[in-house]
């Protein structure tokens, strides 16, 4: 099993996650706790998502459209715990 989270701090302090879907499509495991990077996957096509059998997501601000997304996408989802009032851990499990 390998885990992964795909990102880089430019120098003007932008996450950049350009590279997250050449990443995808070779991990079975994705583990995103990066500060806001999670939601560059609203961008991500679910042809690209469904190659990965689980997701363990720290979000933060407004959950529903990440939950929402996911759960478009095939994902059985689940709210893990909250760690305070913006930021809440989500685990995301491919119906397949």
């Amino acid at each position: 099993m390998l885990c992964v989270c795909w990102a880089e701090i430019g120098q003007n302090g932008n996450t950049n996650t350009k590279n997250i879907t050449s990443v995808l499509a070779s991990v079975e495991v994705v583990k995103m706790d990066c500060e806001g990077c999670e939601w560059s996957l609203l961008a991500v096509p679910c042809s690209k998502l469904q190659t990965v059998e689980e997701f363990a997501i720290e979000i933060h601000g407004p959950v529903p459209l990440l939950v929402r997304k996911m759960e478009k996408c095939g994902f059985i989802t689940r709210h893990v715990s909250d760690v305070n009032s913006l930021i809440s851990m989500w685990y995301f499990k491919s119906e397949e």
